[in-house]
């Protein structure tokens, strides 16, 4: 998975573990009901156990 960081057009900001950007705004956009402004990003190829130590 990637870690990738977004902005919505509404002005809401968030990070999201995809495997790609497409699945990213994909993710996101059916979760907080908003549509993607920026994405960017983070950290590529992020291990299983680093994903859980995030809240």
């Amino acid at each position: 998975m990637n870690h990738y960081q977004w902005k919505a057009t509404n002005g809401n900001v968030g990070d999201v573990y995809a495997f790609d950007e497409e699945e990213a705004k994909i993710k996101v956009e059916a979760l907080f009901d908003v549509v993607i402004l920026k994405i960017k990003l983070l950290k590529e190829n992020v291990s299983r156990e680093e994903i859980k130590k995030h809240p």
